[in-house]
């Protein structure tokens, strides 16, 4: 019997955490238990586990099971083995994957942190994505943030703190990207009363492909209007 099979035996008598989805009708298994196991036997386990859960998840017609899924089982069950990898400065196409839930999920307070980590660190998305991660990182938060803007909620801190990262360390995005950033970034501006700031970050969205003029003429002529009632 392999060393591997051996030792999913023994995490099994310890007591797996093993997770059956009623619908998919399958069983899929995340190891549990202490840190002695190996960085190779821990990748392998992953490896397996991570392929029964993306097979329970692709069995899913619903785009809202799917979500469902990602936030009740997929995020709770390898929310520390993620922290083991990025400790260990370990690389695993977990890490991808999960950048993606925590963004579908909504769960943006995990996301930008753990998001600008995967940048940094240079992790690629699941092979199935064209984009590259930053790419599709910054696309998914302004996503994100036009929703809530939209709903006259802010978009702040997430927003400004992704911007600052984007520009400090000089992210190379596509214009579309880069003009959707800026985009929201004015949006923010404007609900938050800066509005000068905000007609610097929309003419320079409008710059990079952005339909925002109609916006922009609008807080132009408020801005003009309250300098005249200072004058």
């Amino acid at each position: 019997m392999s060393l591997m099979l051996n030792h999913q035996r023994k995490i099994k008598a310890q007591g797996a955490t093993s997770t059956a989805d009623p619908a998919a009708g399958a069983k899929v298994l995340v190891v549990g238990g202490g840190g002695s196991i190996g960085a190779q036997q821990l990748s392998e386990l992953l490896t397996n586990s991570l392929e029964e859960h993306l097979q329970v998840l692709k069995s899913f017609e619903s785009v809202q099971r799917k979500i469902q899924y990602k936030k009740e089982v997929l995020i709770p069950e390898y929310r520390n083995y993620v922290s083991r990898l990025e400790d260990s400065g370990q690389d695993h196409p977990l890490l991808g994957h999960y950048l993606v839930w925590l963004l579908d999920a909504d769960e943006i307070d995990e996301a930008l942190p753990y998001g600008l980590w995967c940048v940094e660190k240079g992790i690629s998305l699941p092979e199935r994505f064209k984009s590259k991660l930053p790419t599709f990182f910054v696309g998914e938060v302004c996503k994100w943030s036009e929703d809530q803007l939209a709903d006259g909620k802010s978009a702040d801190p997430y927003i400004s703190l992704l911007f600052e990262a984007v520009k400090s360390h000089e992210w190379d995005l596509a214009d579309k990207v880069s003009a959707h950033l800026h985009k929201c970034m004015g949006f923010q501006d404007e609900q938050d009363g800066r509005l000068e700031d905000a007609c610097v970050m929309l003419q320079a969205a409008m710059g990079l492909g952005a339909k925002v003029k109609t916006r922009l003429d609008q807080i132009q002529k408020k801005l003009a209007a309250a300098e005249a009632d200072t004058n």
